[in-house]
């Protein structure tokens, strides 16, 4: 199908052969496998957004989000860890640096976490936590390498609390061998992503593998300024995007085998033609604006100003947008799918699932 900017204009042929041609073991596997991740580790996708002074790659948050809908269409899964554990990396622009120095010398450097607050952190005397918890939905579980996740501070077992009177919360940073994978991961679609659960058991963590997300102490360019929320909104409704389109394409290639009541090739039934156009023509649309959105507030980011409220709420609202025009060109189209739709075994199937469960992320539900 003609698609403005399509997504396949930003990866090398043999990379979208290989993610592809292991997609269906993955998912058997509930892993990527190993010459998948060995494209991931050779390209650097999982130093994509750690700071240049580390070696990493600092990519522009315009060019990351347009990368991420490349690898989400070429394979869900491949592409919800690329921007999962990607994201994680992003972290490092706030870590401490002689910390930060060390873990990226790991040559299988990936970084997996959780945004929820599953443990607690008690405040030793010598300024040391002791760390206990359970985090869900840690995407790349298996072959991370380290793990970051959030903690209530506990002194003498009573929650801290900060100057407004907030419950203090810290983020975490803990090695490999720290941490406990739960393999807690069965969900509908995404299987091979492997986000797993993860534990930490009464570890000492040192007070440097603490860390805050406030641009104001880091030495780094832009992406690190760039608010979280609206950061974590656009990386993920990309990549989400992206699977919506090859679940599209894949309708498209079904439609010129399938036929209807009258002996008719589906791709020629005046009236799916018609739903076709008018999806992709929402889909259009709705990434349209968000490229703009998105490329507009990383200007002004860009730039060393502040966002300002009507530029986050944009970048937001199209973000959103973005994602529930994609579930309506899904669930539109699904229906004319027939049984191969509904066939575990079959790629459409797989990618359908995928975005369903994709799209049902804590960031883009309603409540």
């Amino acid at each position: 199908m003609y698609l403005k900017n399509h997504p396949s204009g930003l990866l090398k042929q043999e990379w979208v052969r290989n993610l592809r041609l292991y997609a269906h073991v993955a998912e058997e596997k509930k892993e990527l496998r190993y010459n998948q991740l060995k494209l991931f580790h050779t390209e650097n996708w999982f130093k994509a957004l750690v700071p240049k002074r580390y070696g990493g790659g600092e990519w522009p948050l315009t060019e990351l989000a347009a990368f991420e809908e490349a690898v989400g269409w070429a394979d869900g899964s491949a592409g919800w860890v690329f921007t999962l554990c990607s994201g994680a990396g992003w972290f490092a622009g706030f870590m401490d640096e002689a910390f930060t120095r060390q873990l990226i010398e790991n040559e299988k450097f990936c970084m997996a976490g959780s945004g929820e607050v599953g443990g607690t952190a008690e405040l030793c005397d010598d300024g040391s936590y002791l760390v206990s918890g359970l985090w869900k939905y840690a995407t790349g579980a298996p072959y991370a390498t380290y793990f970051t996740a959030n903690c209530l501070i506990l002194k003498d077992g009573i929650p801290v609390t900060s100057a407004s009177g907030e419950r203090l919360i810290k983020p975490f940073c803990f090695l490999k061998e720290e941490v406990e994978v739960v393999n807690s991961w069965n969900t509908l679609g995404l299987l091979a992503s492997a986000s797993h659960s993860f534990e930490v058991h009464e570890k000492n963590i040192p007070a440097v593998r603490t860390f805050e997300i406030n641009a104001v102490n880091t030495p780094d360019g832009a992406l690190y300024n760039y608010p979280f929320l609206q950061f974590a909104e656009i990386t993920l409704a990309a990549t989400i995007s992206g699977i919506c389109i090859h679940f599209m394409e894949e309708c498209l290639e079904l439609w010129e085998e399938k036929k209807d009541r009258s002996g008719q090739k589906l791709s020629q039934n005046f009236m799916l033609k018609n739903i076709f156009k008018k999806q992709m023509t929402n889909l259009e649309n709705a990434r349209e604006n968000f490229r703009i959105t998105t490329r507009m507030s990383w200007d002004v980011c860009k730039a060393g100003k502040p966002l300002s409220q009507n530029q986050l709420s944009q970048a937001s609202y199209n973000a959103q947008y973005l994602v529930a025009t994609c579930r309506k060109v899904v669930n539109e189209l699904y229906p004319y799918t027939g049984l191969t739709g509904a066939n575990a075994n079959s790629s459409l199937n797989q990618i359908w699932r995928d975005f369903q469960t994709a799209s049902q992320h804590a960031l883009f539900t309603k409540l």
